[in-house]
């Protein structure tokens, strides 16, 4: 009964640790804006231009954290690299907690073709 009770406990601090949202870079955080990256380039580029870029995901900092709703606003640079050219473009991206205990991000600064920059979400469960 002692050993029920203890890895109940166990248990219970695990599934508490997990709600919350996750750090601006570990592994959860960067799938999620890589794939924000992916789709928005795949909306602005032609296929044959998507072969010739490579990007990266640099300097990842937290920017603030909202203690009420567990929010993280974070920065990072994007370095895209294409033969000849390589370009640095500063995102701000927001991460929340969902009511089912995923989390929802949006990404602020995502460079395009006409110049603009953007927000994009995406909903992780």
């Amino acid at each position: 009964m002692q050993k029920l009770i203890i890895i109940l406990f166990f248990i219970s601090t695990i599934t508490a640790c997990t709600n919350s949202t996750p750090d601006c870079g570990d592994e959860a955080s960067i799938k999620v804006l890589s794939q924000i990256i992916n789709e928005q380039y795949q909306k602005s580029m032609k296929t044959k231009e998507l072969n010739l870029y490579e990007y990266s995901i640099e300097n990842i900092r937290l920017v603030a954290i909202d203690k009420d709703t567990k929010s993280k606003t974070c920065a990072a640079n994007i370095i895209t690299t294409r033969p000849g050219k390589t370009k640095t473009v500063p995102i701000e991206y927001r991460m929340e907690l969902t009511s089912d205990g995923g989390f929802y991000m949006s990404a602020q600064g995502l460079y395009l073709k006409s110049g603009r920059y953007k927000i994009f979400a995406l909903r992780v469960f």
